[in-house]
């Protein structure tokens, strides 16, 4: 008699145990209320999309206008490294041609970071024909002596309307010169960037001055690699 009673409270209880284990996983697939693992994983990529979206965009922008300007990964690379990586801890807009004329291609790129002219860069163009061009930014001053300049102005992507000179008798050289010095964009305080375009360049000197014309489409086309 004892056994059988035993036997039934066993019974019992074994079934009371599996109704609940029942009940509970019947309540976690049907509960409308609780997410599945596939909407948690969905809902996550939908917030991440929109990033990943912008920084591939910003990437392409980049890529563009460093094509344009013929310059290598590496180039772009390390003129995008001065932007806030510098000792005054500013902001360094790069400043390049998105027209670059046939036959010239990036002889030098040159990065400079010191306490009195701040981050600073160059760009510099050649040809076969010893004929170059150079692009250069600062946060510090120029310094230039009086020219005797004939002036056009210029409409630039970056700048705006840029007042570009050419004179036969350079003050150095004595050769044909072409460019525009000291334009100022106001920048983060304490320092504003300024921007200059010489034909034949401050880096190499001893080439020959481009056309004017060429010039002015060089100048028309200057862009920020990042705006």
């Amino acid at each position: 008699m004892k056994n059988k009673i035993l036997l039934l409270i066993l019974c019992l209880l074994t079934a009371c145990t599996n109704e609940k284990t029942f009940e509970a996983k019947n309540e976690a697939t049907v509960n409308p209320n609780l997410p599945s693992g596939n909407e948690v994983q969905k809902a996550s990529e939908i917030e991440t999309q929109p990033v990943a979206e912008s920084q591939a965009s910003q990437t392409s922008a980049f890529d563009e206008k460093a094509t344009a300007a013929k310059l290598s990964p590496q180039d772009k690379n390390k003129l995008l490294e001065i932007d806030q990586n510098n000792y005054k801890n500013i902001p360094v807009k790069i400043v390049l041609p998105t027209y670059v004329p046939d036959g010239f291609k990036v002889e030098k790129v040159e990065v400079g970071d010191d306490k009195r002219f701040g981050p600073g860069y160059s760009i510099t163009y050649s040809d076969s024909n010893n004929n170059c061009f150079e692009i250069s930014g600062a946060s510090g001053g120029f310094g230039a002596g009086a020219e005797d300049f004939e002036i056009i102005t210029v409409n630039s992507k970056a700048l705006g309307n840029v007042e570009l000179g050419y004179t036969q008798f350079d003050q150095v050289t004595n050769q044909p010169r072409i460019g525009f010095n000291q334009f100022t964009v106001q920048g983060v305080i304490p320092s504003e960037q300024q921007y200059s375009f010489w034909s034949p360049g401050t880096v190499n000197s001893q080439c020959n001055a481009i056309e004017f014309q060429e010039a002015a489409k060089i100048v028309e086309s200057l862009d920020y690699l990042n705006p």
